[in-house]
């Protein structure tokens, strides 16, 4: 199966399921909401007895907002302590939430119900969490071949007289870095579907042999993953073509700039949810030679 075979399947399995999209839309929403809460009621306390407000509700004055944060630097504490607790509350949750989410996508279109979604994400959000957890070494030494790399290409652009250079260099220099990042997120992913497909456990030694299948077959995994990330950078994109020439000020252009921000995250969250089924299709087609001896029924884990 090639990459581009997979990323359509899994994003037409993505668009058959609606609801799916639009809850794990909704739960974004709603944790983004409460993250931002405490930001939002010091800064508005912060504003609301001084002549802040009005020049804000012009446009953004970095000048004004540096004199309310001098002046109230619980502000700045507010928008930080929301942004670690969003945050965290986010990666334990996307346990659960990739857990139910492939496993809806392994079933038939018909059998994705919320209830299944429950009884997936118990039976595999804390598989899933070994599995990061396990992968936190990976990642960690790709981090410093991407730091390693930058500096690198650094220290051969720092001299040249035209800034450009430098970026160019240090570019250049990240590249190996990013290339093994990519290597170890798509090795999780298709951990993640083994987990779901094969019902494994051992999720030190899923995630090698998730390692060894990526080897094994490049031009598929990553290729899923390549594709998935240009088409999620490319909506991005849209989005800031789209709201960079609007002034916001006004009611009006604030209600356009959610709403196309609202539209953008819906998107994306759409194609994540495409790569994770695409990643998923092709590891079922290779699951015999990864050494499968059975695939996880359709009804397994409901009663």
């Amino acid at each position: 199966m090639t990459a581009r075979k997979a990323l359509a399947t899994g994003l037409r399995a993505a668009r058959q399921r609606p609801l799916l999209v639009l809850g794990i839309f909704g739960i974004d929403v709603v944790l983004s909401w409460l993250a931002t809460l405490p930001f939002h009621q010091t800064f508005a306390s912060a504003t609301e007895m001084r002549p802040f407000a009005d020049p804000l509700a012009g446009g953004l004055k970095l000048d004004i907002l540096s004199e309310v944060f001098a002046r109230r630097p619980d502000v700045m504490t507010a928008g930080q302590a929301g942004a670690l607790a969003g945050t965290l509350a986010w990666i334990v949750l996307n346990w659960f939430l990739v857990a139910g989410v492939m496993g809806l996508l392994r079933e038939p279109v018909e059998a994705a119900t919320f209830r299944r979604f429950g009884a997936e994400a118990a039976a595999h959000g804390f598989a899933m969490m070994r599995l990061q957890l396990w992968s936190l070494p990976a990642y960690l030494v790709a981090a410093i071949v991407i730091w390693i790399g930058g500096m690198i290409g650094y220290a051969i652009g720092s001299n040249a007289i035209n800034p450009w250079i430098t970026v160019v260099t240090v570019g250049l220099g990240v590249l190996p870095g990013l290339f093994v990042w990519l290597v170890v997120a798509t090795a999780v992913d298709v951990a993640r579907a083994r987990t779901v497909l094969l019902a494994e456990r051992a999720m030190l030694s899923t995630l090698f042999d998730s390692l060894r299948q990526v080897r094994r077959n490049p031009r598929a995994l990553i290729g899923v993953q390549v594709l998935g990330g240009l088409l999620w950078i490319g909506i991005t994109v849209l989005h800031v073509l789209a709201t960079w020439p609007f002034q916001f000020s006004s009611i009006v252009g604030l209600a356009i700039f959610m709403l196309i921000r609202q539209l953008t995250v819906l998107l994306r969250h759409g194609v994540r949810i495409g790569s994770l089924g695409a990643t998923l299709e092709v590891v079922r087609a290779t699951a015999p030679s990864a050494g499968a001896t059975e695939l996880v029924p359709a009804t397994a884990g409901v009663n």
